[in-house]
């Protein structure tokens, strides 16, 4: 068959072909532990039982998984999601709640606000990343809650948009592992189930869509991996901040009918006492302090507290930015001034800690795990030191500890430790050895020497006749 212009016209279209089909297939070799942390906002523990998720039961045939994790009180969004990458509580690295107020700055904190951003609000706890780059490392972070803020942002990262595609959010983690010097640490941040959690509550219908839909955002994620030959080489930890709990338009708790609304403030959005929520720092007007604190405490359904009454177990009171009265409903009931500033909410999370339903979800895969192994409850305090360990960095000061999460890996820290032991103890016999031996033979030819010359004074042996 002759090889024509129309032949050569096909070949030079198919090309291109072939070689993107190449770098989609590309196989990767890292040098070093790599770790990519994955959080799915508001996904509580017991989500994976309500509907068929065969992409996280891979992750758990293949790793482990917690019963549940026991998150930090309270339990919302940035004050969890900064505990998971500082191994700190709450009063501790100082985000102690999506909205706060500082009377040192004399300013309130919350999501959008001029400088929530400003490094003078998050510099108590040191993230994982930036302890990832003290050790000279890399790091690539797509949307995680403080990613963004001024002095301490990773090597990569992305302004934050919703909008931007899950899947898209991967294929970003992903293409940064192709670069001649890649991160170690990844992470990327989901907003569902979270917000759909809210809109219709945690045991609508819709919320199963979504579940489906976050399992298939793990099924391209492990999809993407394979392809790239990195299934066996990255250590993926899937989490959550906090689960969600169902709202009742009957259990209402109207502070109005109870107290003077000129008495104290809300800290809260903007608009200082609008809308409703689980929680809230009440900070009484100049005097008010004991009559404010009486009025509350009679409220069904309310829990109140002075500052220096909070529950050591909560890990919460230690902080400039606690006010002096704390009120926290009963689990699935609601705060609000006035009914008519209730928000049209039917799930919502906050609550004590010790609730099932604010507990969320911990799955995790790869070198260092062991297989097809279920955990008992940990806090997620300790997430920080695992995921350190896993790296090969020194952790910052932290609260957590790796010995509460060492069964989850393969080899613990202390026979890590005892195997090291062992090769400095191996090391120091082998070099001993080898001492006696050089020893030994130096000695030998040094007597051997002598000897030979002593003999070359007896005797002369004279010319050889033999021709060599």
């Amino acid at each position: 068959m002759k090889f024509g212009p129309f032949h050569v016209f096909i070949l030079f279209l198919f090309l291109p072909s072939q070689e993107a089909f190449a770098s989609v297939n590309k196989k990767i070799t890292l040098t070093q532990p790599t770790v990519i942390l994955i959080s799915f906002d508001g996904f509580r523990w017991d989500y994976l039982d309500k509907v068929q998720t065969p992409n996280f039961d891979s992750v758990v045939r293949n790793g482990v998984k917690a019963k549940h994790v026991i998150n930090t009180f309270v339990t919302k969004t940035f004050p969890n999601h900064y505990t998971i990458v500082t191994g700190f509580y709450e009063e501790s690295h100082g985000i102690i709640g999506n909205n706060m107020y500082d009377p040192v700055f004399n300013e309130t904190f919350y999501i959008g606000s001029p400088s929530y951003l400003d490094i003078k609000w998050w510099r108590s706890g040191e993230p994982i990343w930036i302890t990832n780059q003290k050790a000279l490392k890399k790091s690539a972070v797509v949307f995680w809650p403080g990613s963004e803020v001024k002095g301490q942002t990773p090597t990569h990262f992305l302004k934050y948009d919703r909008e931007f595609p899950f899947e898209k959010r991967v294929d970003y983690l992903l293409d940064q592992l192709e670069g001649d010097d890649p991160p170690s640490f990844l992470a990327a941040y989901f907003h569902e189930p979270d917000h759909t959690g809210h809109k219709v509550g945690p045991n609508s219908p819709e919320l199963l869509t979504v579940i489906r839909r976050v399992d298939n955002v793990t099924g391209y994620l492990l999809k993407s991996l394979q392809t790239r030959g990195l299934s066996d080489q990255v250590n993926l930890i899937i989490t959550s901040d906090h689960g969600m709990a169902e709202l009742n338009s009957s259990r209402i708790i109207e502070l109005d009918k109870f107290v003077p609304s000129d008495w104290y403030t809300l800290v809260t959005w903007p608009g200082g006492s609008n809308g409703s929520d689980v929680y809230f720092h009440v900070l009484p007007e100049d005097g008010m302090l004991s009559k404010t604190y009486q009025k509350l405490k009679v409220i069904p359904h309310l829990n109140v507290y002075l500052k220096e009454e909070i529950p050591e177990e909560f890990h919460y009171k230690h902080n400039r930015r606690v006010m002096p009265i704390l009120i926290v409903a009963d689990d699935q009931w609601i705060i609000t001034r006035s009914i008519t500033q209730i928000q049209n909410y039917h799930g919502n999370h906050g609550y004590n800690n010790k609730y099932s339903d604010m507990h969320p979800f911990f799955l995790a895969q790869g070198p260092a795990f062991k297989s097809n192994f279920i955990s008992e409850p940990f806090e997620n305090v300790h997430i920080y030191p695992l995921m350190c360990h896993v790296l090969g960095i020194q952790p910052s000061s932290n609260n957590g500890s790796l010995l509460a999460v060492q069964q989850l890996l393969k080899i613990t820290p202390q026979e890590s430790k005892q195997d090291f032991t062992a090769l400095i103890v191996l090391s120091v016999i082998s070099f001993v050895v080898f001492l006696l031996m050089s020893y030994g033979i130096v000695s030998f030819c040094i007597k051997n020497h002598c000897r030979m010359r002593q003999y070359g004074h007896i005797y002369d042996l004279g010319t050889s006749d033999f021709d060599l």
